[in-house]
């Protein structure tokens, strides 16, 4: 083309063979392709290196997942029973587990319950006050039905917040054993 054509008719190309992006190109191809050929081996290990090491996490893991449906389904049940059994090893051991579950249950929970001010629920004024205004002012042939129900919905409700923190407290421990599972 008009390259080659550029340098033949100039004097100081004319009698050159290494001139244009031909000549370059062909160069440039023969240089990388030996840079190549000179990291291959490097380029090689790394991956080899990579490969083993995945290798090695997938089997830790489980091994390699065939893709049918029913090998999947396996798979899963497979680790399922797998992080059971971890679990319940972890709770039926003592500090780690259950030991931990059960304290904020024997403990926690009954302290919190016993700060709760139930004495004032159940004084004698306050029963007949929640009872008259719950069922009126009549004498009661049969319980005073309604009453009585006020008396325990206002205990529930004392009840609701340590409940919920007990909850709570032994949602973070089961976490807990499920990432040391």
């Amino acid at each position: 083309g008009r390259e080659r054509e550029f340098f033949q008719s100039q004097p100081a190309y004319a009698d050159l063979s290494n001139t244009g992006t031909t000549f370059l190109a062909e160069k440039l191809s023969v240089h990388l392709i030996n840079e190549i050929m000179k990291n291959l081996p490097s380029i090689s290990s790394y991956i080899d290196q990579n490969v083993a090491k995945l290798e090695k996490e997938l089997k830790a893991l489980g091994g390699d997942v065939n893709y049918g449906r029913g090998s999947m389904l396996h798979l899963i049940l497979t680790l399922c029973r797998k992080l059971e059994e971890a679990f319940a090893k972890i709770v039926d051991g003592k500090k780690d587990g259950g030991e931990r579950i059960l304290e904020v249950f024997e403990i926690k929970l009954k302290e919190a319950i016993q700060k709760l001010p139930f004495q004032k629920i159940l004084t004698l004024k306050n029963v007949q006050q929640v009872v008259n205004e719950a069922d009126g002012y009549q004498p009661h042939i049969i319980a005073p039905e309604n009453g009585y129900r006020r008396l325990i919905e206002t205990g529930l409700e004392l009840l609701r917040d340590p409940a919920f923190s007990t909850i709570e407290m032994v949602h973070q421990i089961m976490k807990q054993i499920v990432t040391m599972a």
